[in-house]
């Protein structure tokens, strides 16, 4: 009898003194109202746990050259075809292999047609365009009634237009367990949230709010160059080419970086050669609600154009969607993809991502070849937009957590590997 109780007396001893992974949940406070993160959905905060719930073929490694992403493997025939192969046993939350089926369906809305060949997957675009920068921001997935699967590691457990739960679907210990994105009508209540410990993680939009962080050992600043610039969207309806490019060598980049930003934004240079008068009326400038850099921004350009310089209004994210596709606007701010490189093709007529419409056959030319510095300096000679600068993007995040960094393309593309201290 004493033999068994010691058995039993051992084992259990052993049992409680093996580690036991503690689960982790990280808060992230956002504005709110969330949406399914599903590719083609309404914009919103979600976006940012996209990369978590699919994936997409390709990834940016940090000097800007594509990296594997479910493709295992990769081989670029000319900028409108590259072969891939799909990494092996890939499967979606619901169980199911990733087919040939699934990434054509996937890429069919952005123009590329996939072929299933011996020698892997053959992705092309029938126009003639490059094919990278699209692989770098499509990602994969798969339609299941309504809703829509994705091969990453994590998964939608449940969402509300507060509240968005993902759980990782296999766990790994020492690695984040659960993420619960916070949604807020307003953007000083993540700020404050996370300020009185209600979240783990915050977005900076702006640097200034760091100050109010400072000597808070629970909360590190994470920080890493932008892939958008700050630029002035200029509507192709109203303003023709000789007054968008008027407007865009008027402003003043670099006063209007320092005024907004301090030294958190990198400045771009002005575009030179001839400059024509201003328009005589004034212009109207949108800016998105809930965004201060956007907002001060706005008032520094309307400022800098003196007597051309109009109004100030504020619109939906959803209003700002519908005005691009119409172009019947003056001006509005956006945060334009400028890096990587490759992001130059999303100024192609035919690109389903050149959400201005913006026409101009000499970028269509530089772009089909592949020459991505050429299309850029064919943007400023004809201007869709005016750049000011490239800010910086900054996060805080839980000091337990050990590896957070900012990644090279997505915000937080790189949050399935942060490790946490047990």
């Amino acid at each position: 009898m004493r033999r068994v109780l010691l058995a039993v007396l051992t084992a259990a001893l052993a049992c409680g003194s093996s580690p036991r992974h503690r689960e982790f949940r990280l808060r992230i406070a956002v504005v709110g109202p969330l949406r399914d993160p599903a590719p083609g959905g309404e914009p919103s905060a979600s976006a940012y746990a996209q990369e978590w719930v699919f994936e997409p073929l390709l990834r940016t490694a940090p000097d800007g050259s594509p990296l594997p992403g479910l493709a295992a493997r990769f081989h670029f025939l000319d900028p409108a075809h590259v072969v891939v192969e799909l990494r092996e046993g890939a499967k979606f939350s619901d169980g199911s292999a990733v087919t040939a089926k699934d990434v054509g369906q996937s890429l069919r809305d952005a123009g590329l047609v996939v072929h299933e060949e011996p020698r892997g997957l053959v992705i092309e675009s029938p126009a003639g365009a490059p094919v990278e920068p699209v692989l770098l921001q499509r990602t994969i997935f798969k339609r299941t009634g309504d809703a829509a699967v994705g091969s990453g590691p994590f998964r939608v457990v449940s969402l509300d237009p507060a509240r968005l739960l993902l759980r990782r679907r296999n766990r790994e210990p020492g690695k984040i367990d659960e993420v619960l994105f916070l949604g807020f009508p307003t953007a000083r209540e993540p700020f404050a949230h996370t300020l009185a410990g209600d979240a783990d993680l915050l977005i900076v939009t702006d640097p200034k709010q760091l100050e109010f962080f400072q000597g808070m050992s629970r909360l590190r600043i994470i920080r890493a160059h932008s892939v958008q610039a700050i630029a002035v969207a200029m509507g192709f309806h109203r303003l023709d080419r000789a007054s968008r490019t008027a407007i865009a060598a008027a402003l003043p980049v670099e006063t209007i970086s320092r005024l907004v930003f301090g030294k958190e934004c990198l400045p771009f240079s002005r575009p030179g050669g001839e400059t024509t008068a201003l328009p005589r009326r004034a212009l109207d400038v949108l800016v998105l609600r809930e965004d201060p850099h956007f907002e001060r921004t706005a008032l520094a350009v309307a400022r800098a154009l003196g007597r051309s310089g109009g109004e100030i209004r504020f619109v939906s994210l959803g209003d700002a969607f519908r005005l691009l596709k119409s172009q019947d606007f003056d001006l509005m701010m956006l945060r334009p993809l400028v890096w990587p490189p490759s992001a130059a093709a999303f100024w192609a007529s035919d690109s389903p991502l050149n959400e201005l419409r913006y026409r101009n056959p000499r970028v269509d030319e530089s772009i089909k070849a592949g020459d991505w510095a050429r299309a850029m300096h064919e943007l400023r000679d004809d201007p869709p937009v005016a750049f000011i600068c490239t800010p910086e993007r900054l996060a805080l995040v839980d000091s337990r957590i050990k590896n957070a960094q900012v990644g090279p393309y997505g915000y937080l593309e790189t949050l399935p590997d942060w490790e946490v201290e047990e």
